[in-house]
């Protein structure tokens, strides 16, 4: 692996994101779905995140590209 002190901020940080994405897909992969019934309740307790027309959203304003990744 790349040494992220070795590359530009915005590298790095897009590294970061990329690890966390890998690691919560990886969560993903051995996470149990949701029913319909619990979606609305679960949904409720996940902060920026509304369901609009069917269609889950997520707004935000985050530090870095790390953080913004995660709400994906």
């Amino acid at each position: 692996m790349v040494n992220p002190k070795s590359l530009p901020v915005r590298a790095d940080s897009f590294l970061r994101g990329y690890e966390l994405v890998r690691q919560q897909f990886d969560a993903l992969l051995k996470a149990q779905l949701l029913t319909k019934a619990e979606m609305p309740s679960a949904i409720t307790q996940l902060s920026g995140v509304t369901v609009e027309r069917k269609k889950i959203r997520c707004t935000g304003k985050f530090k870095d590209f790390a953080g913004a990744i995660t709400c994906i």
